[in-house]
């Protein structure tokens, strides 16, 4: 209801304003800034998804998506390798939860910035592309989100553990949420095209009009 969504707005509002001021503790890095799109974006999604909750998804909406997703994992990116200075906290992360020392651990984030900078290019790439980067983002952004739980997770102070570090992975379950929800929406829709042979989102003439909708070969 209106209520809520006015909640979301609000919460979009104040994780905005955290992101703002993390960027500010680290020198102003618009990095920093840009990193946290999905946190705040996600939000607002669902204020502008519950509004309506039947209509498809328009394509500025996927667009905006596709962009907060792009944006999030590209300065994650930029982090892993090294453009801002890396975060010490990654390569003990990384040789925690790996068998690898610090030169095998930077050799893994550059990889992983590398593909974080493939994948926000291939969302915006025709065909099966965007569907295949998702994947890997619903991947990856869910092995970030638990990566702080993991990497210093340890049986005998379980609880110390989860106090510390747990709030931190459930701030980045956006990055692969999201990431999932676009995915089997797209997947959905690509189905149902396949199935009737015509787009989902194939203009429709009512009347005077043109509206969106789904045309079988044969029609009636």
């Amino acid at each position: 209801g209106k209520v809520g969504r006015i909640v979301l707005w609000l919460g979009a509002a104040n994780l905005l304003l955290l992101a703002a001021l993390y960027c500010k503790e680290k020198f102003f890095f618009i990095g920093q800034l840009f990193e946290y799109s999905l946190q705040w974006g996600a939000p607002v999604m669902l204020a502008v998804l519950s509004k309506d909750p039947d209509r498809p998804w328009g394509g500025p909406f996927i667009l905006f998506v596709k962009i907060a997703i792009a944006l999030t994992f590209t300065c994650h990116g930029l982090y892993a390798v090294g453009f801002y200075p890396r975060p010490g906290n990654f390569l003990e992360m990384v040789m925690n939860i790996l068998p690898v020392n610090e030169t095998g651990a930077i050799h893994f984030l550059n990889t992983a910035g590398t593909l974080d900078f493939l994948l926000s290019i291939a969302l915006f790439l025709p065909g099966r592309w965007p569907r295949l980067a998702l994947a890997y983002a619903v991947f990856w952004g869910l092995a970030t989100s638990v990566a702080r739980v993991w990497a210093y997770f340890h049986w005998a102070f379980w609880d110390s553990v989860l106090k510390q570090w747990l709030h931190e992975a459930v701030m980045r379950f956006p990055h692969f949420l999201v990431p999932l929800a676009l995915l089997v929406y797209l997947s959905i829709k690509n189905y149902g095209s396949r199935k009737t042979g015509l787009s989902s989102s194939w203009p429709v003439r009512q009347g005077q009009e043109w509206v969106h909708g789904t045309l079988g070969r044969g029609g009636n």
